[in-house]
């Protein structure tokens, strides 16, 4: 999950920007993004949500079944979402 939310963000942000971002994090690229526009804020809110429950998991800390259930919930349509921009306006992102 965090590999794929990592991907798409990575080329989304080289859509706007021509270039990779490094050397920024992933939560400046999400929060840039939403600056941009092509991020909706409930779409970037949810994506730090998901990315910081995954990189909790990569890293061996703990985390808890609700966590767990809230990405395996959203993954199918976060990564569609991601998947399909950029469209002409902000995306919508429903969790």
């Amino acid at each position: 999950v965090r590999y794929e939310i990592e991907k798409e963000l990575r080329r989304l942000w080289e859509l706007r920007h021509g270039q990779p971002p490094r050397p920024f994090g992933l939560r400046r690229v999400i929060d840039q993004l939403a600056l941009d526009g092509m991020l909706a804020p409930e779409l970037a809110s949810t994506i730090r949500e998901a990315y910081v429950i995954c990189s909790q998991g990569v890293h061996g800390d703990p985390v808890s079944k609700n966590q767990v259930k809230f990405v395996r919930d959203v993954y199918p349509a976060l990564i569609g979402v991601l998947k399909g921009l950029p469209l002409g306006r902000p995306s919508q992102f429903e969790s």
